[in-house]
Order: C-alpha cells, then sequence, then structure tokens
C-alpha cells in the first residue's frame, strides 16, 4: 500500500460548502496503454472538477486486483497516485476495502478499461454540493432527503439506472449498505447484479 498524499486535505474540505472528495479507480490485468488512457481521462476530469466546484484536492487511490503487471503499474503511475493498494478478490472487494479506508465524504466509482468525459468528476459531484447547501440554507425547515448517489450513466435522470463504473455515493451511506463480497466476483454478471441493481436499490 503507497499512500503519498493523506494529510493534503484542509478544513475547507469538511466544510459544509465544499465535501472531500475520493475517486477509486478500479483495475486489474489492464495493458499500462488502456490504463493509461484512463488515468489521464480522469486527471483532467479530476483538475476540472476541482477548479469548477472549488475543492481543494480531490484524492485518488488504484484498487487494483493483482494484476500481472501490477510492478509496471507501480513504476509508472505511483506519482500519480495518492494511494495503490493490491487486493486480491475482485472488483468490489477492492472498492469496498478502498472505500473503508478512505475518510471521504464521497467516493467516485471509476473503471480503468475506458476513458471518462471532461465533465464526468463535475457531473457527479456537484449535486452532492448543491445538496448539501440547500440543506443549510434550509436547516430550520423539515429535513429534506439527501442524495446518496449520482451516476453518469446514459439516458439516466442523474440516479438510476446505476453504473458501477461511473458513479458517485456517500462513503457514510455505503457503509450501512456494503457490497456483498461473498458473490463469485470471476463472473460478470453476478458483478453486474451486485453493483447495479441489488446495491443499487439499496441506496
Amino acid at each position: 500500500v503507497e499512500d503519498n498524499h493523506r494529510d493534503t486535505k484542509t478544513q475547507s474540505q469538511r466544510s459544509s460548502r465544499n465535501l472531500s472528495v475520493s475517486i477509486i479507480l478500479c483495475n486489474k490485468n489492464e495493458s499500462i496503454q488502456t490504463l493509461e488512457k484512463s488515468i489521464n481521462s480522469i486527471l483532467v476530469s479530476k483538475s476540472y472538477a476541482e477548479i469548477n466546484l472549488s475543492l481543494q484536492c480531490i484524492r485518488f487511490i488504484l484498487a487494483d486486483g493483482g494484476s500481472n503487471n501490477i510492478e509496471e503499474i507501480r513504476k509508472q503511475f505511483r506519482t500519480i497516485f495518492d494511494d495503490i493498494r493490491v487486493i486480491p478478490g475482485g472488483k468490489l472487494s477492492g472498492r469496498h476495502e478502498c472505500t473503508v479506508a478512505e475518510d471521504s465524504d464521497v467516493i467516485i466509482a471509476y473503471d480503468s478499461d475506458r476513458k471518462y468525459s471532461l465533465n464526468s468528476t463535475y457531473e457527479l459531484i456537484k449535486p452532492f454540493m448543491d445538496d448539501v447547501r440547500e440543506q443549510t440554507m434550509n436547516e430550520s425547515k423539515t429535513q429534506r432527503i439527501q442524495i446518496v448517489g449520482t451516476t453518469c450513466y446514459p439516458h439516466s435522470d442523474g440516479i438510476f439506472p446505476f453504473n458501477g463504473g461511473n458513479s458517485a455515493y456517500l462513503r457514510s451511506v455505503y457503509l450501512m449498505y456494503p457490497f456483498d463480497t461473498n458473490i463469485p466476483q470471476s463472473t460478470t454478471s453476478y458483478i453486474w447484479k451486485e453493483e447495479e441493481l441489488d446495491w443499487g436499490k439499496n441506496l
């Protein structure tokens, strides 16, 4: 486990205006070229969100399932990530352990097999910030329903259908309704059902 910037958060990130955020990128056995394209797109999207949402620092975590090329990954990308964790067992186990280990308010779930758009990170975070501001302004009124998850899945309403590799969720809520990591994580259909259907309904 590598953790380069654990103490980079400032007090403003924990204020009611700015949530603290961590991106967890799940990877296993993707080529360096594919991983590099994904990482570069996330870095650009991450920077765009930090600037336009006035966030001090979004943490960037790699959850690797035990890739055959993990040493090459460490060598090439170790300075980019705040934390590199090698977690055998499957994608959901990796995301679960990293979510528990982080102390950010919001967790963004990305997968390493795709490129992300410039505004993807921004779009995932902004509803949470709007929700915090509205609750702060109306704290003397009846408590409204809190946003617990968002997604940039095509044709989504912003919340459902949930997409495991392009979504965000409140860590506090996840800890109450964690993934079932006992499912056969070597089978895509089981992962898809747990991550995007059953768990999304729990949220």
